[in-house]
Parts: structure tokens; C-alpha cells; sequence
């Protein structure tokens, strides 16, 4: 829920995962059109997209370290400065959430930061979360793709 004056607005909110946020700025990943759809769509419909800072934090270095690329880096890092990568705190209780649904035996797949975007989602009450993950669904989240083809967006079906 957002404010507009003293006027309270629900608006949708959506929690932005790495592997999303990857596929947005690296146009060779398995995910960039289908991201860059999406995003598409939910700019339209107004969807608040938020990022962990975690996240942004882990996306950052995956480019910076895995996929050797100073100059999203560069770009990723100028958006969050200019305020268009919504940025959402991780405080210690958040944290700690995260911990409990982290298992460190479980897959290399499922990390840290999984389960902190897994436990913002739930604090900001998200419709949804900006993944191609499915170990969301695991835990009880939707992803976005799913959320925007079942027509969830003002009750209209999208095809991505």
C-alpha cells in the first residue's frame, strides 16, 4: 500500500529476485526476454517493484565477479544512485527470519538471499515475486510470470 496525499492507494507490490534482476541488464541470459516482457507489463499496470538490498548487493558482484561486466556494474549501480531500483532495507529481524527458512544442506541452488526475498516478500505482503525460481512456489509465493498470466494485474490475463 502506498500514500498519495493523505489518501491511502493499493498498488501491487512485487519483489525482485538476482536472477531477474540478471536477466534484466545481461541480454544473453535464459531469462532476458521473457524478463523484459514482463517488466513491460507490470510498468503498465503500475506494479511497485522493490529489490532486498541484499539482492541488489548479490547481483552487483555476480556481474562484477562471475560474469566479468564493470559496465552494468557501472549501470547497475548508477539506477539504484538515481532511485530507479527500488531498494528495500534488511534489518537484523528480517535476517534472522531468513535463517530460519534457509537450509544449508539443502540445494547450492537455494541461498541466503532466496530467503531473504522470500521473507521481504512476505513482510511487504507481495502479490508476487520477480524470479524464475521455482523454489518460491515451494515456500508459498507466486512468481510474477504466473501471477501476470493468471491475470491477477486489474483482473486481465497476460500472455508473456
Amino acid at each position: 500500500m502506498s500514500m498519495h496525499g493523505d489518501k491511502k492507494i493499493d498498488v501491487p507490490i512485487i519483489v525482485g529476485d538476482s536472477d531477474g534482476l540478471i536477466a534484466l541488464f545481461h541480454p544473453s541470459d535464459a531469462h532476458a526476454e521473457e524478463a523484459m516482457r514482463l517488466l513491460e507489463i507490470l510498468q503498465k499496470e503500475d506494479v511497485r517493484i522493490v529489490f532486498p538490498a541484499t539482492t541488489v548487493a548479490e547481483t552487483i558482484t555476480t556481474f562484477q565477479r562471475k560474469l566479468n561486466n564493470p559496465t552494468v556494474v557501472e549501470k547497475l549501480v548508477s539506477e539504484v544512485k538515481k532511485g530507479s531500483i527500488v531498494i528495500e532495507a534488511v534489518d537484523m529481524k528480517l535476517f534472522h527470519e531468513a535463517l530460519g527458512l534457509f537450509h544449508p544442506k539443502g540445494s547450492k541452488q537455494n541461498t541466503i538471499f532466496d530467503a531473504i526475498v522470500a521473507v521481504v516478500a512476505r513482510k511487504l505482503v507481495a502479490s508476487a515475486v520477480f524470479s524464475f525460481d521455482g523454489w518460491y512456489e515451494k515456500v508459498g509465493l507466486v512468481l510474477a510470470k504466473d501471477w501476470v498470466h493468471e491475470g491477477a494485474v486489474k483482473g486481465i490475463r497476460m500472455d508473456i
